[in-house]
């Protein structure tokens, strides 16, 4: 058996594929982005999915495979067609699609590959193709909706900041100048406030370096699988962002899992290929703890529960009662992408007069800091 897994190390592959009770007889690096190629960008993403529902609609009319993707693969930019050219000579040589798609893993990933295999074997191929178009279209949707909704906030947070930094840097100072020439003792609104300036003007050098230091640092440590599940872990116990993920993630996992099983796959494969859709390092090893629960033969939905929200597991424990679970995941899938829509723009709606608050009371501190300072030179000016 062969396949591919997403892993920082070597090491990490192995011990991924241990506790899936693998053996692992070869591991090899495969398109590595440190080694020449580079991850796909949201705008490659939906080149690919333009390029998908193409291919697809071509076949649906009778248009041959080799022609389509030849078609369909015109006017594509890189890295997508670097992949796509790859693609069709595969096919050209006799492999079939999935085959040839499996080797240009960093563009087409397990569930892409999956589907297609399954479209190859049931001969519905085109339909597997526009399919996969939908679930792409539908994730560049909300993910430019998630960007969409935090632009005006990161605008503020950019504009304030630079706001403050220009005060600190050079009204302060002059205005301390003034201050100093009229020989009045500064208050203690002023006096923190030049203290702020005085800091940030001859150490700001270092604040840069502890940034860098700090980013740099983070990124060797969470390069190691345990701390970035640890990291992973801690995310989804934060307040607010924590259930806008795992909603994220639950939604996702069912999505491809509802599609798969659509498209004939059986429960395993399925589940193998769901598992690897999930970012999140602990909920992914946690599902992959219950996968193997689910082979011993033990129910999804009694595996699944505590890993994924209740409405998740009722509903896929309701599917699996049912025999339709491809329907009942794909039902939870929509629904959370639904609730994540709407806590997003509810969690927006309130994060954007909280830094209005936040910039009005350091507006308000500057502006209080020198009506005092004013104030305390007035008798002397008098």
């Amino acid at each position: 058996m062969e396949g591919t897994l997403d892993a920082t190390t070597r090491g990490g592959v192995i011990e991924e594929l241990r506790r899936r009770q693998l053996l692992a007889m070869d591991v090899a690096e495969v398109n590595n982005p440190r080694t020449g190629s580079r991850p796909m960008s949201f705008r490659s993403d939906v080149a690919l999915a333009v390029w998908t529902r193409t291919v697809g609609t071509m076949l649906s009319v009778g248009i041959p495979l080799e022609r389509a993707i030849s078609f369909a693969s015109r006017g594509a930019a890189e890295p997508l067609r670097s992949a796509l050219e790859n693609v069709l000579g595969g096919v050209r040589d006799g492999s079939p699609l999935a085959a040839a798609m499996r080797r240009e893993s960093r563009i087409f990933g397990p569930v892409f590959v999956a589907m297609v295999s399954a479209g190859e074997e049931t001969g519905a191929l085109a339909a597997a193709m526009t399919e996969l178009a939908d679930h792409l279209d539908n994730s560049a949707e909300i993910r430019n909706q998630i960007r969409s909704a935090l632009v005006y906030p990161a605008l503020m947070a950019v504009v304030a900041a630079t706001g403050i930094t220009v005060m600190l840097l050079f009204v302060i100072p002059r205005f301390v100048e003034m201050l100093g020439d009229a020989g009045s003792a500064l208050p203690w609104s002023t006096a923190i406030l030049l203290g702020a300036s005085n800091f940030l003007a001859s150490y700001w050098w270092i604040l840069g370096a502890l940034v860098v230091v700090s980013l740099w640092g983070g990124r060797r440590l969470l390069s190691e699988s345990r701390n970035a599940e640890r990291w992973h872990r801690v995310r989804l116990g934060l307040p607010i962002s924590g259930d806008l993920e795992r909603d994220r993630i639950t939604a996702r996992f069912l999505k491809v899992l509802g599609m798969l099983l659509r498209s004939g796959i059986s429960l395993m494969p399925a589940l193998r290929v769901a598992e690897s859709s999930v970012v999140n390092l602990a909920i992914r090893n946690s599902i992959g703890v219950a996968i193997n629960g689910v082979s011993q033969g033990r129910r999804l939905g009694d595996e699944l529960e505590g890993i994924l929200p209740a409405l998740a597991v009722q509903m896929i424990g309701a599917g699996e009662e049912s025999g339709r679970l491809d329907v009942f995941a794909l039902r939870a899938a929509d629904s959370y992408d639904r609730e994540l829509n709407r806590r997003l723009k509810s969690t927006i709606s309130l994060l954007e007069p909280a830094l209005i608050i936040i910039f009005g009371l350091v507006v308000g501190f500057v502006a209080l800091a020198m009506l005092q300072a004013i104030y305390s030179i007035n008798p002397r000016i008098a």
